[in-house]
């Protein structure tokens, strides 16, 4: 249980897909244990392991979906906000001097923090 709880913790990445991932993580092991609970109650236990297995399957047509029609979906929230800052700057041009530094920032934030050394 720790560790669902760290890997829930650490877990970053923010996509289209993520509602879909939480509710497999929740519902189907769930739906799945009572179903093995459940087993010998003709149809309780049927419908426990189609409700368990919904989730899954919808979030596998979703990948594919997503991965066919719009791949950018896929990619983490911070992904696409960097990407749509540095395609803005290009769209712009060069008219503008733009330090190297606010580059650097946009396209690698960890870096950028890490090295001003307050963390803020």
């Amino acid at each position: 249980m720790a560790n669902a709880r760290s890997a829930a913790a650490s877990l970053r990445v923010k996509s289209a897909l993520n509602p879909m991932l939480w509710l497999c993580a929740i519902i189907s092991p769930a739906c799945f244990t009572l179903a093995y609970f459940a087993r010998g109650i003709e149809p309780l236990d049927t419908w426990l392991m189609i409700i368990g297995s919904a989730p899954i399957g919808c979030t596998m047509l979703g990948f594919l979906y997503f991965m066919i029609f719009d791949p950018s979906k896929l990619q983490s929230e911070d992904y696409q906000l960097r990407h749509e800052a540095l395609e803005v700057i290009r769209q712009k041009g060069t008219r503008n001097a733009i330090s190297p530094s606010s580059l650097e920032a946009i396209a690698n934030p960890i870096h950028a923090i890490s090295d001003r050394g307050d963390g803020a």
